[in-house]
């Protein structure tokens, strides 16, 4: 998300296959008690933008499933594609099967 606000978007939809994850980034009842990552999500929000969350099912979004499998096997630094990785052209224009 912040890399999305340095970029200078103003309309950002975060999409997510957990469905738990959704759920407590739109809990407006948050407590300091709360995951880490929660509290970034929920002070990056105050920012003058508009962010809207999305459950996708995994199961319907093979592409980003691909990415996320990519994602696990490389560093755990922060990685932006400014085209896809050739990974994951077979899935692009896909009817979201496997294969």
């Amino acid at each position: 998300m912040s890399l999305a606000y340095e970029l200078g978007y103003m309309h950002l939809v975060v999409e997510s296959g957990s469905l738990d994850a959704i759920n407590l980034t739109k809990d407006l009842r948050v407590k300091q008690n709360s995951p880490i990552i929660v509290l970034y999500i929920h002070e990056s929000c105050g920012q003058p933008w508009e962010v809207w969350f999305s459950h996708i099912r995994r199961e319907g979004n093979v592409l980003v499933d691909r990415l996320t499998k990519l994602a696990y096997m490389d560093k755990f630094d922060l990685v932006a594609f400014t085209q896809p990785p050739l990974k994951v052209h077979p899935f692009l224009f896909g009817d979201g099967s496997d294969g």
